[in-house]
């Protein structure tokens, strides 16, 4: 556990010093950053304080409704501030479901380096929910967006360092 906390503030940190800005899942392995952020997302009195943006989809017999909630206010987070460097914002976003007639809900929590608004969150995150093993997500200028794997990251960080760098279009 903690090699994996390490892992993730030690990955943001690179991402920043190598020019480029992350969106992190808040989950798990950072659980009390990610416990303050539902806290302050679901509560309501803070919610309505946060930019919303809201999407539904029809797919496959299921239809799914995103909203996002997304903040700069990030002075109640002086705990975790040492720790991120450049934290510019944090987000929610609710996912619900309904499949044939059910109904599925479950909340995600997001930070970021660049200052996102609520559909651009949307958008971004789209990428790290599909899969637990995607946590980095640099957001490169012009919004062209790089992946990369945390393993792949940690083995090879000097190639994809002037990859990105030196090869890279944008």
């Amino acid at each position: 556990m903690a090699d994996a906390l390490r892992c993730q503030t030690e990955t943001a940190a690179a991402i920043i010093e190598n020019g480029g800005d992350y969106l992190l899942n808040a989950k798990g392995n950072q659980e009390t950053l990610a416990n303050d952020i539902r806290d302050f997302a679901q509560d309501e009195t803070f919610r309505v304080e946060m930019e919303t943006e809201q999407t539904c989809e029809k797919s496959g017999g299921r239809i799914e409704t995103r909203t996002a909630f997304v903040s700069d206010d990030i002075s109640w987070m002086e705990e975790h501030l040492p720790k991120w460097q450049s934290l510019s914002c944090f987000g929610a976003i609710n996912r619900s479901f309904v499949i044939n007639g059910k109904t599925s809900n479950e909340w995600h929590y997001y930070i970021s380096s660049r200052k996102l608004n609520a559909k651009e969150l949307l958008k971004y995150a789209r990428f790290i929910a599909p899969a637990t093993t995607l946590h980095n997500l640099l957001l490169r200028p012009k919004k062209r967006c790089v992946f990369l794997l945390a393993s792949i990251w940690d083995l090879y960080r000097p190639m994809l360092m002037r990859l990105l760098r030196f090869a890279s279009p944008w």
